[in-house]
């Protein structure tokens, strides 16, 4: 069953206060109770440069009577708290071999190095920083109790400063800065210099201008000009002769092109139209055919052609007729045959007058009734059924039971 949150909290509280309480007295801690070990930066020169390598070397001292084993030990920027270097024994306790951990002993001391780059400075010219120590938990009831093999104590309380600089010469700086005040600063040549070595050089020419007439800066160097026929020199650089698009060069000299009425011009020359078979040549340009529906094009113009008297004109072409029942081909189209159309309305006057016929035929049937009686009474004998020739007693019964309907019904 999970336990309430508050029971958790305290469990881990006591637990935090007894693992203190059984490792400070074993560490005989004075003043403010973390100056039992000590941290000492070394960098390759006598101040750390920014980025260059440094070695942390951290000293855990033991003036208890128990040895303590030290299992890991981080470096944390004092300001974002963000970890700078840390060593790791990898400890593992359920392991035969625990893994390289180091013991401070009551006569010695315990001694780790941590590497990494001097981080730029978060004070001033200082880095400020702290450590975080872990022991490893040897009390069986605590590990039992509390499933921990280990205990890690940060100490941001108690502040290591080291100075650092950004540079201590030219060498510690790009190849366009130069170190100033133990400062990287960016070296500010002139318009036509460059940087070389941290310092600022002459180029031998930044513009054509400062070259011959007939040379050319690039690369910063000055080059003899290779002009092509099509160009000429001017300001140290070759310009193409530009003609326009109906000239051409002779010479170096733009000429008027003279193109054929079918022609264009077109990138210095002249060009066929090629127009299309719909299309016709008007002021050298293609203009389309409009052509009537018994013409058709051919060879850039409009050509007349003749359709069958069954047939028509459609799109330029002939087509043939599809005409209705009640039409007759003409010339060339679809006309009405007034005989059929008279042939046709006699038809459906005959059909009218055979319907009307008939209607009041049902009419006069309906009024008289399916007895054969009209209103008047009986005209004729009354039907047999096919049953009533089984009984004659029966088909008396039937009988009067039919007339006896038809006087209700009158």
């Amino acid at each position: 069953m999970k336990q309430p949150t508050q029971l958790k909290a305290r469990k881990t509280a006591a637990f935090i206060a007894f693992i203190a309480a059984l490792i400070m007295p074993s560490l005989a801690v004075s003043g403010a109770g973390s100056d039992f070990f000590g941290i000492e930066p070394k960098c390759s020169q006598e101040t750390c440069v920014i980025g260059k390598p440094v070695t942390w070397t951290v000293t855990i001292t033991n003036d208890g009577f128990r040895s303590i084993d030290y299992t890991h030990v981080s470096i944390y920027d004092a300001i974002n708290n963000s970890k700078i270097a840390e060593w790791d024994s990898n400890f593992n306790p359920l392991n035969s071999e625990k893994g390289d951990y180091v013991t401070s002993y009551p006569t010695k001391p315990a001694v780790v190095e941590l590497y990494g780059k001097a981080p730029p400075a978060n004070y001033r010219n200082l880095f400020v920083y702290y450590a975080c120590i872990t022991n490893a938990v040897t009390d069986r009831y605590i590990k039992a109790r509390y499933d921990s093999q280990v205990f890690e104590v940060c100490y941001d309380g108690l502040n290591f400063t080291m100075p650092v600089v950004r540079c201590l010469s030219n060498n510690n700086c790009a190849k366009d800065e130069v170190c100033r005040f133990n400062e990287c600063q960016s070296v500010k040549c002139g318009p036509c210099q460059y940087i070389l070595n941290n310092s600022c050089r002459d180029y031998k020419c930044c513009s054509s201008s400062q070259c011959s007439p007939y040379e050319y800066c690039s690369s910063h160097q000055c080059k003899p000009l290779s002009c092509g026929p099509g160009e000429y020199i001017t300001n140290n650089s070759c310009k193409p002769i530009i003609c326009g698009f109906d000239e051409y060069l002779e010479d170096k000299q733009c000429i008027k092109l003279d193109c054929k009425t079918d022609e264009y011009s077109f990138n210095h020359t002249c060009k066929p139209l090629n127009c299309l078979a719909v299309e016709y040549v008007l002021n050298r340009t293609c203009k389309p055919l409009n052509c009537r529906e018994n013409e058709f094009p051919l060879n850039h113009t409009c050509v007349q052609f003749t359709c069958l008297f069954n047939e028509r004109y459609y799109n330029h072409t002939c087509a043939p007729l599809d005409c209705r029942f009640y039409q007759k081909i003409g010339m060339n189209a679809c006309i009405s045959n007034n005989w059929v159309l008279a042939k046709l309305l006699l038809e459906l006057a005959a059909i009218a007058v055979i319907a009307l016929l008939l209607a009041l035929d049902a009419r006069k049937f309906n009024k008289t009734g399916r007895g054969g009686q009209d209103k008047k009474g009986i005209k004729g004998p009354m039907p047999v059924l096919a049953e009533e020739a089984t009984s004659d007693k029966d088909g008396e019964e039937n009988s009067e039971e039919k007339i006896n309907e038809g006087k209700q019904s009158k």
